[in-house]
């Protein structure tokens, strides 16, 4: 009896039934974040109220512009996790290892991309490069090829701008694992004959990988969620597809379709 008062007095978190309340809560508050992806894959599983051709709303879809979002949205993340990746991590090392003026300035200001939305990006980038703007003119006044002037309005144009609100993610994150790495681990490097280039590339880099992708799928992840910048550049993503296809064309089971589809590119950023 003392033993069994013992042991509920050291857990008074269990129940009367033995059961963990902290447990319970895990339980009840993962049902409650699940439930809207139920509800996702619900709509986009569920047989059609009827059978008429018009329900083949996946079918149609995918034979229509289903292909060509994928592929932008692809390109899209391949793109951004390339600049990204090399942005934030090159500023991140640069901050760590390296002595200039404006160093401890830098390494907050870096951060501040990321207190400006993507699509007033969207709406300045291209209000300061369209065809019609001062960089257009000045394109022209020195002379440069009018036909080389970079198009804002599309897939290179969505790739630079997500790249340069979301690289902090990246830089945040290399550069946690750059300060904490050792500097005597450095030192040897440098003492075995290695340059500053190998340094960073054999070495730093090398310990900083785990971090460094850790912030590429949280930028990949933003731009899987990124709509109003697309919209605005005219970049038909899997994002703006399943606008689409909810506001537009009045379809809620195709936009869940559409949906579902979006989970597995986040389910692979996640499992790999």
């Amino acid at each position: 009896m003392d033993k069994a008062i013992h042991i509920y007095k050291s857990s008074p978190h269990l129940m009367r039934g033995g059961l963990d309340i902290w447990l319970v809560g895990r339980i009840a508050v993962a049902l409650l974040l699940l439930l809207p992806l139920g509800a996702v894959a619900y709509l986009a599983l569920s047989p059609p109220l009827s059978l008429a051709p018009s329900d083949d709303i996946w079918g149609h879809l995918w034979r229509t512009i289903l292909p060509h979002q994928i592929l932008t949205t692809l390109q899209i993340m391949l793109g951004v996790a390339f600049m990204t990746a090399s942005i934030g991590t090159i500023t991140a090392w640069l901050v760590s290892f390296c002595a200039f003026p404006t160093r401890r300035f830098f390494a907050w200001g870096l951060l501040l991309p990321l207190a400006i939305p993507t699509y007033l990006a969207a709406y300045s980038y291209s209000d300061l490069l369209d065809s019609a703007s001062l960089g257009a003119k000045l394109w022209r006044i020195i002379g440069l090829e009018p036909s080389l002037y970079p198009n804002i309005y599309s897939l290179g144009g969505g790739i630079f701008i997500l790249s340069a609100v979301l690289f902090p993610y990246v830089y945040i994150s290399a550069r946690a694992a750059f300060v904490h790495q050792s500097a005597g681990l450095l030192e040897a490097a440098r003492l075995a004959g290695l340059s500053p280039f190998a340094c960073f590339w054999r070495v730093g880099l090398a310990q900083a990988r785990p971090a460094i992708i850790a912030g590429v799928a949280l930028t990949l992840m933003e731009c899987l969620n990124d709509i109003g910048a697309m919209e605005h550049l005219g970049i038909q993503t899997l994002t703006i597809g399943i606008y689409d296809t909810w506001v537009v064309r009045g379809s809620l089971i195709g936009a869940a379709q559409m949906a579902l589809a979006l989970l597995i590119f986040i389910g692979a950023l996640l499992y790999f």
